[in-house]
């Protein structure tokens, strides 16, 4: 985060590079997600080296375009060899985001399942909760964060959950009496860690046997709206066509 500036020095950016380098010669298109301050410029400066030619299609989007009720803003880029794709000319994914669209349906609250019991907290989160709700108006509170100057992180202003991040471990619900597991901080993802998730979504359960509730919370700050990148995928599918009519 702190090397965006400088990154031909930066270690992140020698390895961005060889991660790109690594997979060009496989890959005639890819899909890839990133923050929103990122740039396919970036994606495009690492492919130079392939010794193809390459072009890209990209849109920043949020789930909440989509009607969920968590923020995760992110670059999706659509990216692929310019000698064996052209992309439909009359089509931007922003267009197919158009069609998509929906108001929000869910919000923060909507994630916390029922059938999970209240849970006391260590004396270090309850100071902090006490201080959000001294502080804040706040409804859910990140427990790891400090509530500094009246400002501590929680639901958005439209209701949402906050952007996970690697360490969102401890967000407390006022109304549920406990904080977001590890599986709930990834089904926020529509990602499918139950069997009933799985059967609804037509999709293999994502088997986490022998994963800590740590890891599992690092997996999803660091996770991808499915949603959102199957707008990219469904955009790809549409707009690319083979300069061979293959």
């Amino acid at each position: 985060m702190g090397k965006r500036g400088r990154d031909s020095d930066a270690a992140t950016w020698s390895t961005h590079v060889a991660y790109f380098e690594h997979v060009a010669p496989a890959h005639e298109c890819l899909i890839v997600e990133n923050v929103p301050e990122y740039s396919e410029m970036l994606v495009l400066k690492c492919l130079k080296k392939s010794g193809y030619s390459w072009q890209a299609k990209s849109l920043r989007i949020d789930p909440r375009v989509l009607g969920l009720g968590c923020a995760r803003a992110r670059l999706y880029m659509v990216i692929f060899r310019t000698d064996i794709f052209r992309w439909e000319p009359n089509f931007t994914l922003e267009q197919l985001v158009e069609c998509l669209a929906g108001q929000v349906a869910l919000s923060a609250g909507s994630y916390y399942w029922a059938k999970l019991p209240p849970v006391k907290l260590s004396t270090a989160q309850e100071k902090n909760r006490q201080d959000y709700r001294r502080t804040t108006k706040l409804q859910f509170m990140d427990l790891s964060q400090y509530p500094k100057n009246g400002r501590g992180r929680g639901e958005t202003k439209d209701g949402a959950l906050p952007t996970l991040t690697t360490t969102t471990g401890s967000l407390w619900s006022e109304a549920h009496q406990r904080c977001l597991s590890s599986d709930e901080l990834l089904s926020s993802h529509v990602l499918p860690v139950t069997r009933a998730q799985a059967t609804k979504c037509h999709s293999p359960r994502l088997k986490f046997d022998g994963c800590s509730n740590a890891s599992k919370v690092k997996m999803a700050g660091n996770g991808m709206s499915v949603p959102c990148m199957g707008v990219a995928m469904m955009g790809a599918a549409i707009a690319l066509e083979r300069i061979d009519g293959s």
